[in-house]
């Protein structure tokens, strides 16, 4: 479930979960489990601490510690984590040529998020929709 709440307190304990559309096993499908140390790294840099975690083949527990120099607030250091992974995701399905998944996954985006995240990963629309990568 989200919340809209920003989190920007210092020096305190967040347990973290985050799940895959539709609780597809996205994270198993696409060998995912290995990107998670880069978003890790990123925790680490900003002065966030990794206490805990489990990552399961569609979702994701954790407990982070924000210390008191943490360069960013809770949002920002999960959503950055979970917008790359999901970059990194489309990027493997595509090179997996498994484009039904992807059709799915696309009627999981309102077209607003469509545009911003394919610009984003250079993908447009219309090439994961044909499968032209």
């Amino acid at each position: 479930m989200v919340t809209h709440r920003q989190h920007t307190e210092l020096n305190e304990s967040y347990f973290i979960t985050f799940t895959c559309y539709e609780w597809i096993n996205l994270f198993h499908i696409t060998n995912l489990y290995n990107y998670f140390e880069k978003w890790f790294r990123y925790l680490h840099q900003q002065n966030a601490l990794l206490l805990a975690y489990v990552i399961m083949l569609n979702h994701f527990h954790g407990i982070v510690h924000l210390k008191s120099d943490c360069d960013a607030s809770l949002n920002k250091l999960v959503g950055n984590g979970k917008r790359f992974l999901s970059y990194e995701i489309v990027d493997r399905l595509g090179k997996m040529d498994a484009i039904p998944l992807l059709k799915k996954l696309n009627k999981g985006v309102d077209l607003n998020e469509q545009l911003i995240s394919y610009s984003s990963c250079h993908l447009t629309p219309s090439s994961v929709l044909t499968g032209r990568f």
